[in-house]
Protein backbone atom coordinates (compact mmCIF):
# COMPACT_ATOMS: atom_id res chain seq x y z
CA UNK A 1 0.00 0.00 0.00
CA UNK A 2 2.59 2.24 0.68
CA UNK A 3 4.17 2.01 -2.66
CA UNK A 4 0.92 2.58 -4.19
CA UNK A 5 0.06 5.50 -2.09
CA UNK A 6 3.99 6.85 -3.66
CA UNK A 7 3.53 6.29 -7.02
CA UNK A 8 -0.05 8.45 -6.68
CA UNK A 9 1.78 10.95 -5.43
CA UNK A 10 4.73 11.06 -7.70
CA UNK A 11 2.12 10.42 -11.01
CA UNK A 12 -0.08 13.47 -9.52
CA UNK A 13 2.55 15.97 -8.71
CA UNK A 14 4.09 15.07 -12.56
CA UNK A 15 1.14 15.70 -14.09
CA UNK A 16 0.56 19.15 -11.99
CA UNK A 17 3.85 20.20 -13.32
CA UNK A 18 3.47 19.36 -17.46
CA UNK A 19 2.43 23.35 -18.09
CA UNK A 20 2.18 23.85 -22.09
CA UNK A 21 5.05 25.98 -23.06
CA UNK A 22 6.19 27.20 -26.50
CA UNK A 23 9.14 25.79 -28.19
CA UNK A 24 9.38 27.64 -31.21
CA UNK A 25 7.49 31.41 -31.91
CA UNK A 26 5.05 32.68 -32.60
CA UNK A 27 6.57 33.13 -36.01
CA UNK A 28 5.52 35.01 -38.52
CA UNK A 29 5.90 33.20 -41.69
CA UNK A 30 4.82 34.89 -44.84
CA UNK A 31 3.20 38.10 -45.30
CA UNK A 32 0.76 39.11 -48.04
CA UNK A 33 -1.20 42.29 -48.68
CA UNK A 34 -4.54 40.70 -47.22
CA UNK A 35 -3.21 38.09 -44.84
CA UNK A 36 -0.69 36.89 -42.63
CA UNK A 37 0.40 33.25 -41.95
CA UNK A 38 1.81 32.82 -38.46
CA UNK A 39 3.20 29.29 -36.69
CA UNK A 40 4.21 28.32 -33.46
CA UNK A 41 5.07 25.08 -31.86
CA UNK A 42 4.14 24.13 -28.11
CA UNK A 43 5.52 20.88 -25.90
CA UNK A 44 2.38 19.33 -25.73
CA UNK A 45 -1.19 19.58 -27.61
CA UNK A 46 -3.61 22.58 -27.53
CA UNK A 47 -5.09 24.84 -29.19
CA UNK A 48 -3.79 28.25 -30.17
CA UNK A 49 -5.36 31.81 -30.68
CA UNK A 50 -4.13 35.00 -31.89
CA UNK A 51 -5.26 38.38 -30.97
CA UNK A 52 -4.10 41.19 -33.25
CA UNK A 53 -4.51 44.78 -34.06
CA UNK A 54 -3.53 48.18 -35.44
CA UNK A 55 -0.41 49.59 -33.23
CA UNK A 56 -1.78 52.07 -31.19
CA UNK A 57 -5.57 50.72 -31.24
CA UNK A 58 -7.28 47.62 -29.66
CA UNK A 59 -6.48 44.29 -30.13
CA UNK A 60 -9.60 42.93 -31.46
CA UNK A 61 -9.01 40.47 -34.38
CA UNK A 62 -8.80 37.28 -33.78
CA UNK A 63 -7.42 33.92 -35.61
CA UNK A 64 -8.24 30.38 -33.95
CA UNK A 65 -6.09 27.32 -34.26
CA UNK A 66 -9.17 25.02 -33.73
CA UNK A 67 -7.16 21.24 -34.03
CA UNK A 68 -5.22 20.63 -30.71
CA UNK A 69 -1.55 19.99 -32.19
CA UNK A 70 1.74 21.07 -31.67
CA UNK A 71 2.69 22.26 -34.34
CA UNK A 72 0.07 24.99 -35.12
CA UNK A 73 -0.95 27.55 -38.01
CA UNK A 74 -3.02 30.64 -37.95
CA UNK A 75 -4.06 32.76 -40.68
CA UNK A 76 -4.28 36.10 -39.97
CA UNK A 77 -6.72 38.48 -42.18
CA UNK A 78 -8.83 41.11 -42.09
CA UNK A 79 -6.22 44.10 -42.21
CA UNK A 80 -6.89 47.23 -42.50
CA UNK A 81 -4.66 50.10 -44.70
CA UNK A 82 -2.16 50.37 -41.82
CA UNK A 83 1.68 48.46 -42.21
CA UNK A 84 2.06 48.49 -38.46
CA UNK A 85 0.34 45.69 -36.27
CA UNK A 86 0.61 44.11 -32.88
CA UNK A 87 -0.17 40.62 -31.58
CA UNK A 88 -0.53 37.83 -28.80
CA UNK A 89 -0.55 34.49 -28.99
CA UNK A 90 -2.62 32.61 -26.00
CA UNK A 91 -2.37 28.46 -25.61
CA UNK A 92 -5.50 26.77 -24.50
CA UNK A 93 -4.20 23.77 -22.66
CA UNK A 94 -6.54 21.76 -20.10
CA UNK A 95 -7.55 24.17 -17.64
CA UNK A 96 -4.83 26.87 -18.33
CA UNK A 97 -3.93 29.47 -21.01
CA UNK A 98 -0.75 30.94 -21.41
CA UNK A 99 -0.07 34.30 -23.56
CA UNK A 100 2.73 35.64 -25.05
CA UNK A 101 4.10 39.03 -25.08
CA UNK A 102 2.92 41.67 -27.35
CA UNK A 103 5.14 41.84 -30.61
CA UNK A 104 4.59 43.82 -33.24
CA UNK A 105 4.97 43.17 -37.36
CA UNK A 106 4.75 44.79 -40.73
CA UNK A 107 2.73 44.29 -43.92
CA UNK A 108 4.14 44.63 -47.03
CA UNK A 109 5.78 47.68 -47.96
CA UNK A 110 2.95 49.31 -51.12
CA UNK A 111 4.35 50.36 -54.58
CA UNK A 112 6.24 53.28 -54.02
CA UNK A 113 7.22 53.50 -50.58
CA UNK A 114 10.75 52.04 -49.58
CA UNK A 115 11.61 49.02 -47.69
CA UNK A 116 15.26 46.88 -46.41
CA UNK A 117 15.45 43.34 -46.29
CA UNK A 118 18.45 41.67 -44.79
CA UNK A 119 20.34 38.86 -46.81
CA UNK A 120 22.72 35.91 -45.33
CA UNK A 121 22.89 32.12 -46.35
CA UNK A 122 25.11 28.49 -45.21
CA UNK A 123 24.29 28.86 -41.23
CA UNK A 124 24.95 25.07 -41.17
CA UNK A 125 23.34 24.65 -38.04
CA UNK A 126 23.86 20.73 -36.32
CA UNK A 127 22.16 19.19 -33.81
CA UNK A 128 22.75 19.24 -29.84
CA UNK A 129 22.99 21.86 -27.56
CA UNK A 130 26.91 22.70 -29.28
CA UNK A 131 24.77 22.80 -33.16
CA UNK A 132 24.92 27.16 -33.61
CA UNK A 133 27.69 28.33 -34.56
CA UNK A 134 28.77 31.97 -32.60
CA UNK A 135 29.21 33.86 -35.91
CA UNK A 136 25.64 32.72 -37.07
CA UNK A 137 23.99 33.99 -33.41
CA UNK A 138 26.36 37.08 -33.55
CA UNK A 139 24.79 37.64 -37.07
CA UNK A 140 21.25 37.45 -36.16
CA UNK A 141 21.43 39.88 -33.39
CA UNK A 142 22.84 42.56 -35.63
CA UNK A 143 20.01 41.70 -37.82
CA UNK A 144 17.63 42.09 -35.22
CA UNK A 145 19.29 45.78 -34.53
CA UNK A 146 18.52 46.94 -38.37
CA UNK A 147 15.20 45.95 -38.34
CA UNK A 148 14.51 45.07 -41.59
CA UNK A 149 11.25 44.27 -43.16
CA UNK A 150 12.19 40.54 -43.55
CA UNK A 151 14.82 38.24 -44.07
CA UNK A 152 15.42 36.45 -47.07
CA UNK A 153 17.57 32.81 -46.15
CA UNK A 154 20.08 31.69 -48.90
CA UNK A 155 19.90 28.16 -48.19
CA UNK A 156 22.18 24.96 -45.72
CA UNK A 157 20.42 26.39 -42.73
CA UNK A 158 21.56 22.77 -41.56
CA UNK A 159 24.27 20.45 -41.95
CA UNK A 160 22.57 17.82 -42.92
CA UNK A 161 22.24 14.18 -42.18
CA UNK A 162 22.13 10.68 -43.06
CA UNK A 163 18.94 10.42 -40.21
CA UNK A 164 15.80 12.35 -40.93
CA UNK A 165 15.64 12.08 -36.96
CA UNK A 166 18.67 14.26 -36.66
CA UNK A 167 17.66 15.89 -39.58
CA UNK A 168 15.02 17.58 -37.80
CA UNK A 169 17.21 18.36 -34.45
CA UNK A 170 19.21 20.26 -36.78
CA UNK A 171 16.11 22.77 -38.05
CA UNK A 172 15.32 22.76 -34.06
CA UNK A 173 18.44 24.46 -33.95
CA UNK A 174 18.35 26.57 -36.71
CA UNK A 175 14.62 28.09 -34.98
CA UNK A 176 16.07 28.26 -31.96
CA UNK A 177 18.69 30.71 -33.04
CA UNK A 178 15.83 32.46 -35.05
CA UNK A 179 13.13 32.96 -33.59
CA UNK A 180 13.75 36.11 -32.18
CA UNK A 181 14.02 37.68 -35.87
CA UNK A 182 10.82 35.62 -37.45
CA UNK A 183 8.60 37.16 -33.86
CA UNK A 184 8.79 40.53 -35.66
CA UNK A 185 9.31 39.62 -39.66
CA UNK A 186 9.01 36.51 -41.80
CA UNK A 187 11.98 34.61 -42.93
CA UNK A 188 11.59 33.69 -46.29
CA UNK A 189 14.13 30.60 -47.43
CA UNK A 190 15.57 28.76 -49.84
CA UNK A 191 16.75 25.17 -49.60
CA UNK A 192 19.93 24.33 -50.23
CA UNK A 193 21.84 21.17 -50.98
CA UNK A 194 22.50 20.35 -47.50
CA UNK A 195 19.09 21.22 -46.74
CA UNK A 196 17.58 18.80 -49.06
CA UNK A 197 20.39 15.69 -48.74
CA UNK A 198 21.79 15.64 -52.05
CA UNK A 199 25.31 13.99 -50.48
CA UNK A 200 23.03 11.18 -49.28
CA UNK A 201 20.10 11.13 -51.23
CA UNK A 202 18.22 7.98 -48.75
CA UNK A 203 15.57 10.45 -48.28
CA UNK A 204 14.08 14.02 -49.61
CA UNK A 205 14.89 16.70 -47.67
CA UNK A 206 12.97 18.74 -49.15
CA UNK A 207 9.82 16.95 -47.17
CA UNK A 208 11.45 17.56 -44.52
CA UNK A 209 12.00 21.49 -45.22
CA UNK A 210 8.60 21.83 -46.38
CA UNK A 211 7.17 20.33 -43.14
CA UNK A 212 9.04 22.27 -40.73
CA UNK A 213 8.01 25.87 -41.98
CA UNK A 214 5.33 27.27 -43.78
CA UNK A 215 5.87 29.12 -47.14
CA UNK A 216 3.61 30.47 -50.01
CA UNK A 217 1.92 27.72 -52.15
CA UNK A 218 2.41 29.27 -55.64
CA UNK A 219 4.66 26.54 -56.99
CA UNK A 220 4.82 25.26 -59.82
CA UNK A 221 4.08 21.97 -60.90
CA UNK A 222 5.21 19.26 -60.16
CA UNK A 223 4.02 19.34 -56.75
CA UNK A 224 7.31 18.65 -54.84
CA UNK A 225 8.40 21.77 -55.40
CA UNK A 226 5.31 23.20 -53.05
CA UNK A 227 6.75 25.43 -50.60
CA UNK A 228 10.39 25.00 -52.06
CA UNK A 229 9.23 27.03 -55.32
CA UNK A 230 7.76 30.36 -54.58
CA UNK A 231 7.21 34.17 -55.18
CA UNK A 232 5.90 37.21 -53.29
CA UNK A 233 5.73 40.89 -53.46
CA UNK A 234 7.03 43.50 -51.50
CA UNK A 235 7.04 47.74 -52.18
CA UNK A 236 8.45 47.63 -55.72
CA UNK A 237 10.06 44.37 -55.90
CA UNK A 238 9.03 40.85 -57.32
CA UNK A 239 10.74 38.47 -55.42
CA UNK A 240 10.90 34.72 -56.83
CA UNK A 241 12.63 31.61 -54.70
CA UNK A 242 13.62 28.85 -56.75
CA UNK A 243 15.22 25.23 -56.05
CA UNK A 244 18.82 24.54 -57.53
CA UNK A 245 18.94 21.32 -54.96
CA UNK A 246 16.14 19.02 -55.86
CA UNK A 247 17.95 16.22 -53.68
CA UNK A 248 18.45 13.84 -56.68
CA UNK A 249 19.16 16.31 -59.22
CA UNK A 250 21.26 18.92 -57.95
CA UNK A 251 22.91 22.16 -59.36
CA UNK A 252 20.04 22.55 -61.96
CA UNK A 253 16.94 25.17 -61.80
CA UNK A 254 14.86 23.18 -64.69
CA UNK A 255 13.07 23.70 -67.51
CA UNK A 256 9.64 23.38 -64.57
CA UNK A 257 11.09 26.37 -62.74
CA UNK A 258 12.36 28.19 -65.75
CA UNK A 259 9.05 27.88 -67.49
CA UNK A 260 6.98 28.84 -64.06
CA UNK A 261 9.70 31.88 -63.63
CA UNK A 262 9.42 33.21 -67.44
CA UNK A 263 5.32 33.36 -67.07
CA UNK A 264 5.78 35.04 -64.14
CA UNK A 265 8.38 37.63 -64.79
CA UNK A 266 6.51 38.55 -67.77
CA UNK A 267 3.53 39.51 -65.43
CA UNK A 268 5.33 41.37 -62.87
CA UNK A 269 3.84 44.43 -62.38
CA UNK A 270 6.99 45.92 -60.35
CA UNK A 271 10.20 47.95 -60.99
CA UNK A 272 12.16 45.60 -59.69
CA UNK A 273 12.78 41.76 -60.16
CA UNK A 274 15.32 39.35 -57.83
CA UNK A 275 15.68 35.75 -58.54
CA UNK A 276 16.55 33.82 -55.51
CA UNK A 277 18.34 30.35 -55.21
CA UNK A 278 20.83 28.43 -53.57
CA UNK A 279 24.08 27.35 -56.04
CA UNK A 280 25.51 30.23 -57.60
CA UNK A 281 25.72 30.50 -61.53
CA UNK A 282 28.93 31.36 -62.03
CA UNK A 283 32.55 31.00 -60.37
CA UNK A 284 35.56 31.44 -59.99
CA UNK A 285 37.41 29.32 -62.65
CA UNK A 286 38.30 25.36 -61.44
CA UNK A 287 35.17 25.60 -58.64
CA UNK A 288 35.58 22.35 -56.41
CA UNK A 289 32.31 23.30 -54.70
CA UNK A 290 29.63 22.60 -57.55
CA UNK A 291 27.59 25.40 -58.90
CA UNK A 292 24.96 25.82 -61.77
CA UNK A 293 28.17 25.57 -64.16
CA UNK A 294 28.20 21.58 -63.88
CA UNK A 295 25.55 21.77 -66.32
CA UNK A 296 26.10 24.72 -68.61
CA UNK A 297 23.44 24.23 -70.53
CA UNK A 298 20.62 24.54 -68.05
CA UNK A 299 22.41 27.32 -66.57
CA UNK A 300 22.59 29.61 -69.66
CA UNK A 301 18.64 28.46 -70.50
CA UNK A 302 18.49 29.81 -66.96
CA UNK A 303 20.01 33.03 -67.38
CA UNK A 304 18.53 34.01 -70.59
CA UNK A 305 15.22 34.02 -68.82
CA UNK A 306 16.41 36.57 -66.76
CA UNK A 307 18.55 38.42 -69.28
CA UNK A 308 14.96 38.37 -71.68
CA UNK A 309 13.03 39.46 -68.65
CA UNK A 310 15.29 42.22 -67.14
CA UNK A 311 16.04 40.46 -63.53
CA UNK A 312 18.32 42.90 -61.89
CA UNK A 313 19.80 40.93 -59.14
CA UNK A 314 20.08 36.64 -58.89
CA UNK A 315 21.22 35.90 -55.17
CA UNK A 316 23.01 32.38 -53.92
CA UNK A 317 24.79 31.22 -51.09
CA UNK A 318 26.66 27.86 -51.13
CA UNK A 319 30.06 28.87 -51.40
CA UNK A 320 30.75 30.18 -47.69
CA UNK A 321 32.08 34.17 -48.78
CA UNK A 322 31.03 36.85 -50.21
CA UNK A 323 31.14 37.97 -53.93
CA UNK A 324 29.62 40.47 -56.29
CA UNK A 325 31.97 40.90 -59.11
CA UNK A 326 31.88 37.47 -60.62
CA UNK A 327 35.12 36.74 -58.89
CA UNK A 328 36.61 39.28 -61.29
CA UNK A 329 36.15 37.32 -64.34
CA UNK A 330 35.13 39.59 -67.48
CA UNK A 331 32.08 37.37 -69.11
CA UNK A 332 29.82 38.47 -71.86
CA UNK A 333 27.89 41.72 -71.48
CA UNK A 334 24.49 39.21 -71.71
CA UNK A 335 25.96 37.57 -68.44
CA UNK A 336 27.00 40.50 -66.54
CA UNK A 337 23.92 42.73 -67.44
CA UNK A 338 22.36 40.47 -64.40
CA UNK A 339 24.43 41.09 -61.05
CA UNK A 340 25.19 38.06 -59.29
CA UNK A 341 25.66 38.39 -55.38
CA UNK A 342 26.70 35.56 -53.33
CA UNK A 343 26.35 35.97 -49.64
CA UNK A 344 27.00 32.40 -47.91
CA UNK A 345 29.16 33.76 -44.89
CA UNK A 346 26.16 33.09 -42.27
CA UNK A 347 28.01 30.53 -40.24
CA UNK A 348 29.70 27.66 -42.12
CA UNK A 349 33.72 27.19 -42.28
CA UNK A 350 34.28 30.76 -44.28
CA UNK A 351 35.94 29.44 -47.96
CA UNK A 352 39.41 31.23 -48.40
CA UNK A 353 41.58 32.43 -51.31
CA UNK A 354 38.98 34.26 -53.38
CA UNK A 355 38.21 37.27 -51.58
CA UNK A 356 35.53 38.14 -49.60
CA UNK A 357 36.40 35.66 -47.01
CA UNK A 358 34.37 37.66 -43.83
CA UNK A 359 31.04 35.90 -42.02
CA UNK A 360 28.45 38.50 -42.70
CA UNK A 361 25.35 39.47 -44.18
CA UNK A 362 23.59 41.95 -46.93
CA UNK A 363 21.33 44.84 -46.14
CA UNK A 364 19.28 45.76 -48.92
CA UNK A 365 17.41 48.76 -49.41
CA UNK A 366 15.05 49.44 -52.10
CA UNK A 367 13.79 52.93 -52.55
CA UNK A 368 12.81 55.04 -56.06
CA UNK A 369 15.11 53.56 -58.81
CA UNK A 370 17.35 52.70 -56.41
CA UNK A 371 18.56 48.94 -54.88
CA UNK A 372 21.59 49.70 -52.59
CA UNK A 373 23.41 46.68 -51.33
CA UNK A 374 26.04 46.78 -47.90
CA UNK A 375 27.83 43.87 -47.34
CA UNK A 376 28.12 44.02 -43.01
CA UNK A 377 30.48 41.46 -41.24
CA UNK A 378 29.86 40.44 -37.62
CA UNK A 379 31.83 42.80 -36.24
CA UNK A 380 29.25 45.42 -37.43
CA UNK A 381 31.62 46.71 -39.78
CA UNK A 382 30.57 47.85 -43.45
CA UNK A 383 32.69 45.57 -45.94
CA UNK A 384 31.84 46.84 -48.88
CA UNK A 385 28.49 48.58 -50.53
CA UNK A 386 27.17 48.89 -54.47
CA UNK A 387 24.01 50.24 -55.97
CA UNK A 388 22.10 49.22 -58.90
CA UNK A 389 19.28 51.77 -60.80
CA UNK A 390 16.25 50.08 -62.25
CA UNK A 391 16.05 50.40 -66.47
CA UNK A 392 12.78 51.70 -67.21
CA UNK A 393 11.29 50.26 -70.13
CA UNK A 394 11.48 51.93 -73.50
CA UNK A 395 7.93 50.72 -75.21
CA UNK A 396 9.00 53.03 -78.57
CA UNK A 397 11.66 50.77 -79.29
CA UNK A 398 11.30 47.43 -80.39
CA UNK A 399 13.97 45.32 -79.51
CA UNK A 400 16.44 43.55 -82.28
CA UNK A 401 18.39 40.82 -80.43
CA UNK A 402 19.45 39.69 -84.23
CA UNK A 403 23.47 37.65 -84.34
CA UNK A 404 25.39 38.39 -87.07
CA UNK A 405 25.13 35.34 -89.26
CA UNK A 406 27.67 32.66 -88.28
CA UNK A 407 29.62 30.32 -90.96
CA UNK A 408 31.49 27.12 -89.28
CA UNK A 409 34.79 26.76 -91.45
CA UNK A 410 37.81 24.09 -91.74
CA UNK A 411 40.16 26.60 -89.76
CA UNK A 412 37.80 28.81 -87.89
CA UNK A 413 34.05 31.05 -88.07
CA UNK A 414 32.99 33.66 -90.64
CA UNK A 415 30.68 35.82 -89.21
CA UNK A 416 28.37 38.70 -91.42
CA UNK A 417 26.96 41.82 -90.25
CA UNK A 418 23.43 42.79 -91.27
CA UNK A 419 24.09 45.44 -89.27
CA UNK A 420 26.93 47.63 -87.68
CA UNK A 421 28.04 46.59 -84.14
CA UNK A 422 31.13 45.48 -82.19
CA UNK A 423 31.69 41.59 -82.25
CA UNK A 424 34.01 40.26 -79.62
CA UNK A 425 34.74 36.31 -78.86
CA UNK A 426 35.67 35.05 -74.94
CA UNK A 427 37.77 32.08 -74.48
CA UNK A 428 35.59 29.51 -71.67
CA UNK A 429 37.39 31.45 -68.80
CA UNK A 430 36.31 34.54 -69.55
CA UNK A 431 39.68 36.21 -71.83
CA UNK A 432 39.00 38.17 -74.70
CA UNK A 433 40.33 36.37 -78.01
CA UNK A 434 39.29 38.34 -80.59
CA UNK A 435 37.62 42.04 -81.09
CA UNK A 436 36.26 43.53 -84.34
CA UNK A 437 34.02 46.36 -85.30
CA UNK A 438 31.48 44.40 -88.07
CA UNK A 439 30.07 46.62 -91.14
CA UNK A 440 27.11 45.18 -93.14
CA UNK A 441 27.01 42.67 -95.41
CA UNK A 442 31.26 42.33 -94.32
CA UNK A 443 32.54 39.06 -93.75
CA UNK A 444 34.95 38.71 -90.57
CA UNK A 445 37.19 35.63 -90.14
CA UNK A 446 38.61 34.11 -86.78
CA UNK A 447 41.01 30.86 -86.55
CA UNK A 448 40.96 29.39 -82.93
CA UNK A 449 44.36 28.29 -82.02
CA UNK A 450 42.93 24.93 -80.42
CA UNK A 451 39.66 23.14 -80.13
CA UNK A 452 37.03 24.28 -77.39
CA UNK A 453 34.07 26.43 -75.89
CA UNK A 454 33.98 29.95 -76.98
CA UNK A 455 31.21 32.98 -76.38
CA UNK A 456 30.47 35.98 -78.88
CA UNK A 457 29.14 38.82 -78.35
CA UNK A 458 27.55 41.28 -80.45
CA UNK A 459 26.71 45.32 -79.41
CA UNK A 460 24.93 47.49 -82.04
CA UNK A 461 25.07 50.33 -79.85
CA UNK A 462 21.09 49.52 -77.93
CA UNK A 463 21.32 45.95 -77.41
CA UNK A 464 24.00 43.58 -76.70
CA UNK A 465 23.63 39.47 -77.48
CA UNK A 466 25.90 36.43 -77.10
CA UNK A 467 26.03 33.11 -78.82
CA UNK A 468 28.07 29.80 -77.34
CA UNK A 469 30.32 28.38 -80.49
CA UNK A 470 32.23 24.80 -80.29
CA UNK A 471 35.27 24.35 -82.28
CA UNK A 472 37.03 21.36 -83.13
CA UNK A 473 40.33 20.68 -84.81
Amino acid sequence: MKFIFVSILVLFFSSQARAVSFVHGPRIASVFRDSVFMTAETDQNCLLEVIFGEQGGPMSETAFCSVSDTFHTAVLRNFGSSRNWRYSVRAYFASETIQTPVRTFRMPAAPGESFTFAVLGDAHCRAGSSGISTHFRSLIELICQYDPDFVLFLGDGIHGSYYPGEMRQQWDNFKEATDTITFNRPVFMVIGNHDANTYYQNFNGGDIFADEFEFPKNAPVPQFYEELVYHFEWGDACFYILDSDYYLTPEIIDIYQRNWLNQNLQSCPRRFKITAHHEHAWSYEGDLYGFLGEHPAERDAYWKVLRDNGVILDMAGHIHLYNRNFFGRTLPDTVMCVKQLISGGGGGSIVGGYGGDFYHFCLIEIGGNSLSVTAIDETGTVRDAFSLTAVEEKDDIEPDFSFPEVTYMQDGFGFRGGKSGELTLFDISGRILFEKKINPGVCEFFSPQCSGIFFASFDDGLYVNSIKLSFLR
